[in-house]
């Protein structure tokens, strides 16, 4: 019969012994044509799969109506073949009894849909999916896992028009899991009549080619229990990407090579000249070669500043009770014990032995934290491998003076893993840009990393375009008040009297910084005074001089409540005189705001000629009391 039919001519592999596709023995006359469907078979093994199988069902036993499930004679497709190479069997005993690859075989809704009931024949049209004679429909792991879409297709094959070719399978997540992945000898589209075709290293590259990962072909350096050639079998092929991470004592390099969402490369942070940034040191983070925490601020690498993943990682570390968030060092002076890849430090995390290690980049004891442990010296800058900002030492941090300062307070981020707290202090100014470095490995609105950053003092840009140079822009962000138009250049701050991260409260005073700045209303001209003779100061000593005072003032409005005495500090006084002072008695409006000029000029030790038209440098001064 046609389709649906299955078109085995093996008659009796289905209605009995006695048929044939040429004649119905005497033994089978009782049942032919005898008003019913007489069949050995049913449910799903009434086509195709295991003949022998009775009771197979979408919920019983489906794995034995796939033809070649076994090596059954009666294993067949629904032509009656029972070899791999015919198109209808192919491989699929290598994928459902096969454990080289997972630890369990694969099920056949994995890879395509299955019917939509036990008697459903819809599939069956002899002119399916690629020149099949089946429709198909790619299942759940086929298509989808959580680093890529996956859009599978069959094509190649002409059994729908009888002939005996099998296709091959395309962009499944098994066998193409990155799509991106450019290494040489890949076999992305496996014949699916070629058994054994399909050994480590035709899926992706050892290591994958990619913009992302790493060129460490060390496989378990990152993903346990594999190696170039095998697999760890619990985790392998379960579309998702499962034991990415360090046990510790392996190269950072490894790993951290690209960023894995960016792919921004972190080979940056030794040479690149076009940004600011903490300059690794070629030599021990490149090629692996050191083996122990720095102790000092010198031997620049990943480890100076960041615990390693055998400190950090609770599953490791089990006396980690700050989870993954505790991945910085508590100062430069002392580090973490360096033990075997994989092998628990057992420290507490804290400011003191056998911590070693915190989730906060300042400590108020101690040595105030792993940024000003090393800050609190002066540190020669590598002007070369970053970008040169005209200095040559970086300032001088007292942990002291921070400790007792109105920015001392705590922003918190988020680990995603685990969802571990960072406590940022230092970071929360000083941080990169939104996007760059690792931030997807943080959640939640404040995500803090300092690698790389344009701006000269590695300022977090606080809602900002990102620019060299912030300057005072960048303390507006924290210094004005919520709702005011573009303070620094950024959208203002959503919470009233709090800071940009509505972590602190703010005073009044301390947010008036922004719109007191924008003030200067130019005054109106003063009386002026020629000077035929310029007294220099010596030895940084300033004196005034007498004179007029000028009368020039700024606002036009308002009065003093009492005596208010204003003095003029202007060029050297002569001999024997004193400064000129100008009184406002009690309710007066004359002469307010005066404006008094102090003329500024190099220490002179000798008699010096100043050359005619030269440029001299006015400071304003003014001292005013009220009484």
């Amino acid at each position: 019969p046609t389709y649906p039919h299955p078109q085995n001519t093996g008659c009796a592999s289905c209605h009995g012994t006695g048929y044939s596709s040429s004649a119905v023995a005497a033994g089978a006359l009782a049942t032919h044509v005898n008003g019913t469907v007489n069949r050995t078979t049913s449910g799903c093994t009434s086509c195709h799969g295991d003949l022998a199988v009775t009771g197979v069902t979408l919920a019983s036993n489906t794995v034995a109506a796939a033809p070649g499930e076994t090596a059954a004679a009666t294993s067949v497709d629904s032509t009656g073949q029972t070899v791999t190479t015919s198109a209808g069997v192919g491989v699929h005993r290598a994928h459902l009894a096969n454990t080289t690859f997972r630890a369990t075989p694969i099920a056949c809704g994995e890879c395509h849909a299955l019917p939509p009931s036990d008697t459903d024949k819809t599939h069956a049209t002899g002119a399916g999916t690629g020149g099949a004679r089946a429709t198909l429909t790619f299942g759940t792991l086929a298509t989808t896992s959580t680093f890529q879409t996956h859009t599978p297709s069959y094509a190649g094959s002409n059994s729908g028009t009888g002939g005996t070719t099998g296709g091959t399978c395309s962009n499944v997540y098994c066998h193409a899991p990155r799509t991106t992945d450019t290494a040489a000898g890949l076999n992305l589209a496996p014949s699916w009549t070629a058994a054994g075709s399909v050994v480590c290293g035709d899926c992706h590259g050892i290591p994958p080619v990619t913009a992302t990962h790493p060129a460490n072909s060390s496989c378990g350096s990152c993903h346990p229990g594999y190696t170039s050639t095998t697999v760890n079998t619990a985790l392998h092929m379960n579309g998702v990407l499962d034991g990415g991470e360090s046990s510790g004592n392996t190269p950072c390099w490894n790993c951290h090579k690209t960023d894995p969402t960016t792919g921004a490369a972190y080979q940056a942070m030794a040479t690149d000249a076009t940004v600011h940034h903490h300059v690794l040191a070629t030599d021990v983070t490149l090629t692996g070669s050191i083996t122990q925490y720095p102790l000092n601020a010198t031997t620049n690498a990943c480890v100076q500043c960041h615990a390693d993943h055998n400190v950090f990682n609770p599953a490791i570390n089990t006396g980690n009770t700050l989870g993954r968030g505790a991945n910085l060092r508590s100062r430069i002076q002392s580090a973490p014990p360096q033990v075997a890849t994989g092998t628990a430090v057992n420290a507490a995390p804290g400011d003191a032995a056998p911590g070693y290690y915190t989730n906060t980049d300042f400590l108020s004891t101690g040595n105030f934290g792993i940024c000003v442990s090393c800050h609190s010296t002066a540190q020669t800058k590598d002007t070369v491998n970053q970008k040169s900002d005209g200095t040559t030492v970086t300032p001088v941090i007292a942990g002291a003076d921070f400790q007792a300062s109105a920015h001392q307070y705590q922003v918190a981020g988020q680990i995603t893993q685990g969802s571990s707290a960072f406590q940022a202090q230092c970071m929360k100014c000083h941080s990169d840009p939104p996007g760059v470095g690792y931030p997807q490995y943080q959640n939640g609105a404040n995500r803090f990393v300092l690698h790389t950053n344009t701006d000269r003092r590695l300022r977090n840009p606080l809602g900002m375009t990102q620019t060299d140079a912030l300057e005072e822009n960048f303390c507006y962000r924290c210094h004005s008040t919520a709702g005011q138009t573009t303070p620094g250049g950024g959208t203002a701050k959503a919470t009233a009297n709090r800071d940009y991260f509505n972590a602190a409260n703010m005073s009044a005073a301390s947010q008036d910084v922004f719109t007191e700045m924008q003030k200067g209303t130019v005054a109106t001209s003063g009386t002026t005074q020629a000077a035929t003779t310029l007294y220099f100061r010596n030895n940084n000593t300033t004196n005034p001089i007498d004179g007029p005072a000028p009368t020039a003032y700024i606002l036009t409005s308002g009065t003093y409540a009492g005596t208010t005495t204003f003095s003029q500090y202007d060029m050297a006084l002569a001999a024997g005189a004193t400064a000129t002072t100008r009184t406002n008695t009690s309710g007066t409006t004359t002469n307010r705001y005066l404006h008094f000029g102090q003329f500024i000029s190099p220490p002179v030790a000798a008699a010096v000629t100043v050359p005619s038209g030269s440029t001299f440098q006015v400071k304003t001064r003014a001292q005013i009391s009220t009484t």
